[in-house]
């Protein structure tokens, strides 16, 4: 099952797509999953233009002998890669998409999903009386968000909880005077203006905010000019501010825009700031977030709460407004590698080694939450990823 669930990541991760166009990665996970997990084509309907919703249920008579009342339990998976450029030259499985890459781990995501089925169709009958394990392959998660087109199409409807493993968007343009690169008197260079503000912008969070208070503010973008003899007369910068209070979030949208007009005014440039509310703080629920601890330790894995609350924007957080649950990491660094596993670097690639390690903890989460037994022993699971 390893080997299978390997080759499907890697074909996964040579070609991504963006962001509401995975129409390949739709068809081939649809296909995958009739093929090896054996899932009839009725239980899969696409949800969000280019997701797909699975559901696995019992075929069992057997009624549960859980108390918790949870009879549908969703995992999620996101689908989209990102708009950059990979830098694994050496990786025979590498992009093969231009400006699209699976930088942050959502093909290893699908395929960990997959495995999950090929481990429970087959089980189904050990799922007790009426109970269902639903499977959500959302795209977009990167961006415009997929969990609210998902959610509106149906995917929550009779889910109990939903299992997977507060930022602002701004965009600041400067516009200046352009003219010849030997005449920079004769112009207002929005270049110089744009990285005098860059490094302004530092300063908000260590001279605007209290020591105590938590917030990042990151330019991400720096875009000017078309050729090295000519000033432009516009220069835009983007990034993202991340914080957990609204007190903080407005000192530093106050901060930013004073910032901004008065450098721009200061070198007789004009400056216009947009900012674009992103996604809102994911906040696990507490019952939910102890049984995953407590399913990792089943299974022989470290539980960290290191670098919590952490900067980090994810579209889950719309399914916990909806649904109890939990949004957990899945570690995939090895200590002796010298292969990327930073997420959104250009040379990351996921570890096809923890591939067996997620399949193992969603299908714990099934265990759990319905009081069943789907795979009995050490064994059987060796067996399974031998």
């Amino acid at each position: 099952m390893h080997p299978i669930l390997r080759t499907f990541r890697r074909e996964l991760h040579a070609f991504p797509e963006l962001g509401f166009k995975e129409t390949q990665t739709q068809s081939r996970v649809k296909q995958f999953l009739m093929e090896h997990a054996k899932i009839p084509e009725g239980s899969i309907r696409p949800c969000a233009t280019t997701g797909l919703v699975v559901d696995i249920e019992s075929s069992s008579s057997v009624p549960s002998i859980s108390s918790n009342n949870v009879t549908c339990i969703a995992f999620r998976a996101d689908m989209d890669g990102l708009p950059m450029t990979e830098n694994n030259p050496h990786l025979p499985y590498r992009s093969q998409n231009a400006q699209c890459a699976h930088m942050c781990g959502h093909d290893g995501h699908m395929a960990t999903l997959a495995g999950v089925a090929m481990v429970l169709y087959p089980r189904r009958h050990l799922l007790p009386q009426g109970t269902v394990v639903r499977l959500l392959f959302q795209p977009a998660e990167e961006g415009p968000g997929g969990a609210v087109p998902m959610i509106e199409g149906g995917c929550l409807d009779c889910v109990d909880e939903v299992y997977g493993s507060t930022t602002m968007e701004f965009s600041i343009s400067i516009t200046g005077k352009g003219g010849h690169g030997s005449a920079p008197h004769l112009c207002v260079d929005p270049i110089i203006v744009a990285t005098q503000i860059v490094t302004a912008l530092q300063t908000i969070v260590s001279r605007s905010l209290s020591p105590y208070a938590s917030a990042v503010v990151s330019v991400t973008t720096l875009h000017a000019g078309e050729t090295s003899n000519v000033i432009p007369s516009t220069a835009t910068l983007g990034g993202t501010m991340r914080d957990f209070d609204p007190a903080v979030a407005a000192t530093l949208r106050r901060r930013m825009e004073t910032i901004v007009h008065d450098t721009c005014h200061m070198h007789g440039a004009v400056g216009t700031v947009t900012l674009v509310e992103s996604y809102p703080t994911v906040i696990n629920a507490p019952l939910q977030t102890q049984v995953v601890q407590q399913v990792a330790a089943t299974v022989r894995a470290v539980v960290s709460e290191d670098g919590l609350p952490m900067m980090a924007a994810e579209d889950f957080a719309y399914y916990l407004d909806q649904r109890p649950g939990c949004f957990f990491f899945l570690g995939t660094k090895q200590a002796q590698t010298e292969q990327g596993r930073d997420l959104h670097s250009d040379s990351y690639d996921f570890n096809d080694d923890v591939l067996p390690l997620g399949v193992r903890m969603f299908v714990g989460l099934v265990e759990h939450r319905f009081a069943c037994s789907i795979v009995a022993s050490e064994p059987e699971w060796t067996a399974l990823f031998g």
